[in-house]
């Protein structure tokens, strides 16, 4: 398993190169939400939420696992901040939102309806971030 576990490492790697140069919060929610969601990731997706479903009776995954989330809200809160968000808590929402909908694509829910729940947490992500800003 830990070799599934650089696997997504890589990706990790790979998510912040393509989202780095990307400068301002709503380019940065669009281009990540994007990335999140393309096809090319599906074998990602599903290696990601095999290994979550795995820590559910493997303590050694379950730790891997948790090490690796923290990576995934240290890749949306980090300094030049994927998503705008500062806060830990609103992070693990996004977090929590992203691996949601990769569980319902996987599952077969039609393309249409993922795309309209994408949208749908894009805007409320950029909501969530005005607010903090605001606060």
């Amino acid at each position: 398993m830990t070799r599934y576990i650089k696997i997504k490492r890589q990706q990790l790697d790979d998510m912040r190169k393509e989202l780095e140069t990307t400068h301002s919060v709503e380019e940065r929610v669009t281009k990540a939400i994007d990335y999140l969601r393309s096809e090319r990731l599906s074998d990602w997706k599903r290696i990601y939420l095999d290994l979550l479903a795995r820590a559910m009776w493997m303590p050694k995954m379950a730790s891997e696992t948790k090490a690796l989330q923290e990576e995934l809200l240290e890749v949306i809160l980090t300094a030049h901040n994927v998503w705008g968000v500062q806060k830990k808590e609103l992070a693990r929402l996004v977090l929590a939102s992203l691996d949601g909908l990769a569980m319902q694509y996987l599952q077969g829910v039609p393309e249409g309806e993922i795309a309209l729940a994408y949208n749908l947490l894009e805007k409320t992500i950029l909501r969530m971030v005005q607010t903090e800003k605001e606060s």
